[in-house]
């Protein structure tokens, strides 16, 4: 029951939201003027949301290639110390080793960003994939809220700038601090 009374509750804010949101002058003047005029800028977020796409495919095709290649001799001997038991035994083998490599799959903000200043992702196919994939994501998401911003009612609108507001400047925020 309590439940139900929790969904009444919210079906009756997000109706009070979008009353209150719909008086707004200023937003009304910019629904009608996106209504009448929804051309360039609709074409900007559905291009944004492709390009941010594009670039996702690139980086998942990219680090594809990255995972998929064999290990080499090195790898492939400091694959077999950190996974020989415990007391650790230097084998040697001897033709081509029988692994994949994979890197590992996380980067923080702070390599992110040195990657940039430093130009190391144009260098290092890695940190490429993390730099061009976090471009793109942020391009995708642009371009798909974006798209809502420009076409949808103002309640839409306003939840779909705010969301894309709190999501750059989380972002910002946290590459500053890195």
């Amino acid at each position: 029951m309590k439940g139900f009374f929790n969904l009444i509750g919210l079906i009756a804010g997000i109706f009070l939201f979008a009353v209150l949101v719909d008086q707004i002058t200023p937003l009304k003047q910019l629904d009608a003027y996106l209504k009448e005029h929804p051309q360039p800028w609709a074409g900007l977020t559905l291009g944004a949301a492709a390009v941010g796409f594009g670039l996702l495919i690139l980086v998942w095709i990219s680090w594809g290639q990255l995972t998929g290649r064999p290990m080499s001799e090195d790898e492939a001997r400091e694959f077999m110390s950190r996974n020989a038991g415990t007391p650790v035994v230097n084998r040697v083998f001897r033709g081509k080793a029988a692994g994949i490599a994979t890197p590992e799959g996380v980067a923080t903000f702070r390599q992110v960003k040195d990657a940039f200043r430093t130009g190391n992702w144009l260098r290092d196919p890695r940190m490429r994939v993390f730099c061009v994939g976090t471009v793109g994501l942020l391009l995708l998401l642009l371009g798909g809220f974006g798209f809502f911003v420009v076409t949808g009612p103002p309640a839409v609108k306003v939840i779909c700038a705010g969301a894309l507001l709190y999501a750059f400047g989380r972002t910002a925020w946290a590459f500053w601090q890195a």
